[in-house]
């Protein structure tokens, strides 16, 4: 507002404002309606306007100043675009998706105004809206429309099959965020979404499905809203938090956006993968078997979650697993601590134009940039250390079904300053004891690699490794011997 790079956060009840990059906050609104925000900006005459939609019976509007309400908005708004001069609206109405008078969101009703229904094959209401090159995108769950055209005389209204897609739509509208040049990512119900004009709607998670379908679908059914993601344009990557299991949003999927650009990586669009998104409170907890088979805590092991018939059970391949802590009495619990991200954006920050921020489940705004320690307050003390924990695809040694016999693991890696690894090969459900590996300092930017020995069987061996030092992993191995089949 008014040239002044601004942060609104929206937490419970509470609406703040920063103009000091998070170091200082001021409340600006107070009783609103607890729900996810649809958040716009629009540019009405010379003055920039925040437009906001959760459901409430009013949209709301901040111009860095005033704090109010759109007269004469329809009630019980939840999805918001702007597009051609208009603000459009949708959610409140069945199919129905209204736009504003050109340049005056104060006026809705006809002539000046517009209503039109977005009718697809399956009947469902709009999930969300989005402005992309020339048209206005209107996502159902199964579906993807578009309104092109700036009044009644020009207005052509795309639906279903005549629209982008019958078969893809959208099941998290706040997963909708603008990528690139002139892009979209959103999340549906086949995965990650990349959509360009000209180029079409193309599937982008292909390598994390198997986490993506064990995300918690019900919660999303029933909660549109929760998951949350933005884009970093520098590092061109798209960030989607969402929850695996229960209310909060546990993990994060990362797509790079980076392709046939000189200095980028070649190749198919879009490259994906999982951060693991601790508590700052526990989650900390493993398993695996011990020497006699049983179940324990161990580190390096696997992730731990609930069944369809809630008996607890550890999930491999991908797979998205729980936040296990122990409580006081020694028993086990599934962590939903308040620090998880339930909204994650883009701010500028002292470093740099663009970083990324959470607003956490407790109203606390966190940045997830240029720090060495998790939930370090402003003043730069306190938090835990940043881990960086990689675990390698299973190496099968082009014998998926043999058995086989790990004795070494090997990393490369590439470090300004001496940095220590902690290593542990998994197995069978099985894991090793924890061994270190110190990494010298390296010189003119190549790799130095260093090899631990190790003992364990199993079909699918893998190496996890972890750090809180600063260091680049160039390369993982294993050295396994092939046992004999067994008969």
């Amino acid at each position: 507002a008014a040239g002044t790079d601004m942060i609104v956060a929206i937490a419970g009840t509470v609406a703040k404002k920063s103009i000091d990059k998070g170091a200082t906050w001021t409340q600006i609104a107070t009783g609103l309606r607890q729900d996810y925000y649809s958040m716009v900006t629009m540019r009405i005459g010379a003055t920039n306007y925040l437009y906001m939609a959760n459901g409430d019976t009013t949209i709301k509007k901040y111009d860095g100043t005033t704090w109010s309400t759109v007269a004469n908005a329809p009630s019980g708004v939840k999805y918001l675009a702007p597009f051609n001069g208009r603000l459009y609206a949708a959610g409140h109405s069945g199919v129905i998706v209204q736009g504003s008078k050109i340049n005056n969101p104060e006026v809705w009703a006809s002539p000046d105004g517009l209503t039109v229904q977005i009718l697809t094959h399956d009947g469902d209401p709009p999930t969300g809206l989005y402005q992309i090159g020339p048209h206005l995108l209107v996502f159902d769950r199964d579906a993807t429309s578009y309104i092109d055209g700036f009044g009644q005389q020009t207005l052509i209204i795309a639906a279903g099959a005549t629209g982008y897609s019958r078969s893809v739509g959208c099941v998290a509208f706040r997963s909708i965020v603008g990528v690139g040049d002139n892009a979209i990512c959103w999340l549906s119900l086949r995965g990650i979404e990349y959509y360009s004009p000209g180029v079409g709607i193309v599937l982008v998670s292909k390598g994390i499905q198997t986490f993506l379908a064990s995300i918690d679908w019900e919660q999303l059914q029933n909660n549109p809203g929760r998951p949350s993601a933005t884009y970093d344009q520098l590092e061109q990557n798209y960030h989607l938090a969402l929850p695996t299991s229960g209310t909060h949003n546990n993990r994060m999927a990362v797509i790079n956006l980076r392709q046939n650009v000189q200095w980028q990586r070649p190749g198919p669009k879009a490259a994906a993968s999982i951060d693991r998104t601790q508590s700052t409170s526990g989650g900390d907890l493993l398993f695996g078997g011990d020497s006699d088979g049983y179940l324990t805590a161990v580190p390096g092991g696997f992730d731990a979650k609930s069944d369809a018939n809630g008996y607890m059970t550890l999930v491999t391949g991908g797979e998205g697993g729980d936040l296990v802590s122990e409580d006081a009495n020694g028993y086990i619990e599934v962590v939903t601590d308040d620090t998880l991200p339930a909204t994650l954006f883009l701010a500028p920050i002292t470093e740099r134009s663009g970083a990324l921020h959470s607003v956490g489940y407790d109203g606390f705004v966190r940045k997830h940039y240029g720090v060495n320690s998790d939930d370090m307050i402003s003043a730069g003390t306190g938090g835990v250390a940043v881990a960086m924990t990689i675990v390698s695809a299973p190496f099968l040694f082009k014998r998926p079904r043999q058995r086989k016999k790990t004795r070494a693991a090997h990393v490369t890696a590439i470090a300004d300053a001496s940095a220590t690894l902690t290593l542990v090969v998994r197995s069978g459900g099985k894991t090793t004891g924890e061994k270190t590996m110190t990494i010298p300092a390296t010189a003119f930017n190549q790799g130095k690699r260093r090899r631990i020995l190790t003992s364990i069987v199993g079909d699918a061996p893998q190496l996890e490794v972890r750090t809180t030092d600063d260091v680049r992993i160039s390369l993982l191995g294993l050295s396994s011997q092939l046992l004999r089949e067994v008969v």
